[in-house]
Order: structure tokens, then C-alpha cells, then sequence
């Protein structure tokens, strides 16, 4: 097999892999919260319910980042690029968009950096959270979401050179 074939592969796991756990995470979050609303009317909340919510939110918002990276749907500027566009300087634009996604994944790449070192110190001196859960664990979600975001960013890249070729 082909090493092209064989990371095509791996790219088209990652991205149901995070369609998947985006699926899942989301309906936790909708089951978990009307769960607690439920409990709270007849004054029972179980401790970890919440905490648990507020982390799965926090894995949302990095998981729904690299979708929307890899729909091209993310948080850009987009007034050069319109501007390029209404004077037919496609060439221009398309390098510019390259531009952005590098620099993301530059910034992206960084913040894994530094989001893996918190996470090191928190496996030093972090304690358990809730369920017995240990903090470290969830503090993960941070390098984690940031590792795939960084990947999100790169395929893009690459995927704009290897479809400009075709």
C-alpha cells in the first residue's frame, strides 16, 4: 500500500474518530444537564455532575474548533481575502488562506506545548477530582484538544496543495 493511501486512511479514522467522540460528548452534556435540572427540582445533584459537564464543554469546544478548521467554517478575516477576490486575484488569496492556516497551526502547536507542560505539572501535584478521577485527567483535555486542533490546521494545509495539484 501506498504511504499516501495509508495517511488518506489514518485522516479519514481521525476525522470519524472526532465526528464520533463530538456525537458522544455532546449527548452527555444534553442528558447530563437535563439530569441535574431534573435533580435539582427535588433537591438532589450528585457533586460530579457538573464538574463533569463544565469538562465535556471544555473538549467540545476544542473538538468543534478543528471540525469547523476542516470545513474551512473557523474564525477568520476575511476582508483582505474579499477584497483579493473582487479584483480576480485568486492566486493571492489562496496563499494568504495558506498564510492563515501555518500561522494556526504554529500558534496551535505552541499552545500543545505549553498546555502538555501544565499538564506534567498537574499530574505532580494534582489531586482527585471528582469520581476518583484525578485532575491531571482532565487538565489532559486541554493538550489534547490543542494536539488535534494543531492536526486540523496542518491537513488543511497540505490538503489545499494535494487538491490545487488535481
Amino acid at each position: 500500500m501506498k504511504a499516501t493511501a495509508l495517511i488518506k486512511r489514518l485522516d479519514n479514522f481521525l476525522r470519524l474518530s472526532l465526528r464520533v467522540v463530538i456525537a458522544m460528548s455532546l449527548s452527555l452534556v444534553m442528558l447530563g444537564s437535563c439530569f441535574s435540572v431534573l435533580l435539582r427540582w427535588v433537591g438532589a445533584s450528585p457533586l460530579w455532575l457538573e464538574p463533569l459537564i463544565r469538562h465535556l464543554v471544555f473538549l467540545l469546544a476544542f473538538l468543534g474548533a478543528a471540525l469547523a478548521v476542516e470545513h474551512g467554517k473557523h474564525v477568520v478575516i476575511d476582508l483582505v481575502p474579499m477584497l483579493l477576490r473582487s479584483r480576480q486575484q485568486q492566486r493571492s488569496v489562496f496563499w494568504l488562506e495558506r498564510l492563515g492556516e501555518f500561522v494556526g497551526a504554529i500558534i496551535t502547536f505552541v499552545l500543545a506545548y505549553y498546555a502538555w507542560q501544565f499538564f506534567r505539572l498537574e499530574m505532580e501535584y494534582g489531586r482527585k477530582a471528582f469520581l476518583g478521577i484525578h485532575s491531571s485527567f482532565l487538565v489532559g483535555i486541554i493538550p489534547l484538544g490543542a494536539i488535534i486542533l494543531s492536526y486540523s490546521f496542518c491537513g488543511s494545509f497540505i490538503r489545499a496543495f494535494v487538491e490545487e495539484k488535481k
